[in-house]
């Protein structure tokens, strides 16, 4: 018998999240692809964009299956997933020549994305907890 790695919580959480990301990136890919074959906007997406996005989409499916699976290695990719959105988050809070270019008020970028910060946040919170365990006397 294998002990558990994910809390009922945890495991149910990154599954979502995990599930999101796949759509998003999957999706993403496949609007780059679309534009690049049809010209359209000048063909300007590149295919590092677009092959970023599928690779991105594929690990978070293998990340999916592993966590059904109760592996650690899929801990590890979930956990990665997590901090490259919150690193992306943080970078576009910060970045200076995005915040002075916007012509509304910078604050409620700002906060929203605080709010899309505080997701990742508690899927590494959820991850990190350690599943109790049933110990019988």
């Amino acid at each position: 018998m294998t002990a558990k790695i994910y809390t009922k919580l945890g495991k149910w959480y990154s599954l979502v999240y995990l599930l999101l990301v796949a759509l998003a990136c999957a999706t993403g890919a496949m609007i780059n692809w679309i534009i690049t074959r049809s010209q359209t906007a000048g063909g300007e997406t590149s295919f590092a964009t677009t092959f970023f996005l599928a690779i991105a989409s594929i690990v978070a499916v293998a990340a999916i299956v592993g966590i059904f699976q109760e592996k650690m290695w899929a801990k590890w990719i979930t956990l990665g997933i997590y901090s490259w959105y919150i690193i992306g988050n943080i970078h576009s809070i910060i970045q200076p020549s995005l915040l002075s270019s916007l012509e509304t008020d910078a604050r409620g970028f700002k906060v929203m994305q605080l709010i899309a910060l505080l997701f990742p946040v508690l899927g590494i919170i959820f991850l990190l907890e350690k599943p109790k365990t049933n110990v019988s006397s």
